[in-house]
């Protein structure tokens, strides 16, 4: 998810970056916001990654302590 999420927000920069550099029409400003809203998904999906891991943690931490 980690690896994707960075894919997204790399790409959403360059969408949101292509859509401003020429706003003469709807369309390019539809792009813009398409890379903005693709560079939050990024976000969302590094953030996943990071919980994940931390539950991951937890759930072993609680394992360790079974045991004893």
């Amino acid at each position: 998810m980690k690896i994707w999420g960075i894919a997204f927000i790399v790409f959403g920069v360059f969408w949101t970056i292509a859509g401003f550099l020429s706003y003469k029409s709807d369309i390019q400003l539809g792009i813009a916001v398409t890379g903005i809203c693709m560079a939050g998904i990024g976000g969302v999906l590094i953030a996943m990654a990071l919980i994940k891991k931390d539950l991951l943690n937890i759930w072993l931490w609680i394992k360790e302590i079974e045991k004893k």
